[in-house]
């Protein structure tokens, strides 16, 4: 059956609930200009979900108010889940934020934590009658829609490179997708372009393309930033959160960081540890982990998978992150750990240093991978 293709304003139209996904390949490009979707669905009535494996990234968390759905683990938000005991009933419920993570922690009548083994999670999975995806090329739109279950053909593809999907929409001299939806929403109707809308394009616009100076910015780039502070962008947030000025606590691990920071040959796989003292000495350090990870993958495009491996009390706990999700998947599976997006933690006991335990770990990550 031949699917006639429609544009974007027509398919928004004809679709109330959407699950829009965003690809991995540019995080800071896709997730907000997946936000802005999102809101812009809302604001015509319908109904509308984000699909963000590696879930927010870090630099943008200020636009964290809408709800990121991951395809791993179970969201807290747009989703109902179910927690039955499987032994003693639960008496209690507690919370830890770490980051842009919660973990929930039940109790028993005796104060006692009930551990994950004796419980049984079940969660209701949000229902969409069709999908936008973003920065997914054609087997991944294919892989999406078997495991989402929603038909190839109402499914609206949006890239920089050509796609055989029959209804999509390829921009190849575009330089973000944040600069496509501005220029395909002002065609839908001027007054598709709200505010929130516009200041979602507007700082995937600036950190997607380093403060418009990298070399996707193009004349129109410039135009398309221009028409958004026009339609209302919060200029001026987005830039003080995009550039603020990062913590002392974090400069410091940050330094330790990139002054351990080595590649095995190839720059396959690389990695930089932090000692325990070094931790010790900044009382908030820990919650600068994912913050950190991230800096350094953005600083080390090249490599395929990257390690910060951090001494504690009780071993060598590893943080690993790759460049794609399939990779995270694999080591997850290779080293018995679950893999949320493209990040995992191996947690390691200390036979020697915690210098070479990371290059252990690296070794044996390098392997896996080939």
């Amino acid at each position: 059956m031949t699917v006639a293709p429609v544009s974007l304003a027509e398919f928004l139209t004809s679709n109330p609930s959407v699950l829009i996904v965003a690809g991995t390949k540019n995080p800071l490009d896709t997730v907000p200009a997946c936000l802005a979707l999102a809101s812009r669905i809302r604001q015509g009535g319908g109904n509308a979900a984000v699909l963000a494996p590696s879930g927010i990234p870090a630099p943008l968390a200020f636009l964290g108010s809408e709800p990121i759905l991951s395809s791993s683990g179970h969201p807290l938000k747009g989703v109902s889940m179910s927690v039955t005991p499987l032994g003693a009933p639960i008496a209690g419920l507690h919370y830890l934020r770490e980051g842009s993570s919660v973990h929930l922690i039940f109790s028993d009548a005796n104060g006692g934590v009930i551990g994950r083994e004796a419980l049984r999670v079940e969660r209701v999975a949000p229902t969409f009658s069709a999908a936008i995806t973003l920065g997914l090329n054609d087997s991944e739109v294919r892989s999406f829609s078997s495991a989402w279950n929603i038909d190839e053909r109402a499914i609206f593809a949006l890239h920089h490179e050509r796609l055989s999907h029959l209804r999509s929409l390829v921009d190849e001299n575009a330089g973000s997708y944040c600069e496509m939806l501005a220029r395909e929403l002002k065609r839908a109707g001027e007054e598709t372009m709200s505010p929130e809308v516009a200041t979602y394009l507007l700082a995937g616009l600036i950190a997607a393309t380093n403060n418009f100076q990298n070399e996707n910015v193009k004349p129109q780039t410039l135009f398309a930033a221009a028409y958004l502070i026009a339609k209302g962008a919060d200029k001026d947030t987005v830039i003080r959160n995009l550039y603020k000025i990062k913590p002392l606590s974090f400069l410091k691990l940050w330094g330790v960081v990139l002054g351990s920071f080595t590649y095995l040959p190839g720059a396959r796989v690389g990695y930089s540890w932090i000692e325990r003292e070094k931790i010790a000495d900044v009382p908030d350090g820990m919650r600068h982990v994912g913050t950190l990870i991230t800096e350094l993958a953005s600083a080390t495009a090249r490599a395929q998978a990257l390690i910060i491996a951090l001494e504690t009390p009780r071993g060598v706990w590893c943080v690993v992150r790759t460049q794609e999700e399939a990779d995270a998947k694999t080591l997850g599976r290779h080293f018995g750990v679950q893999s949320t997006g493209r990040a995992l933690v191996i947690p390691l006991r200390v036979r020697t240093g915690v210098a070479e335990e990371a290059r252990a770990l690296a070794l044996a990550i390098e392997r896996a991978l080939i």
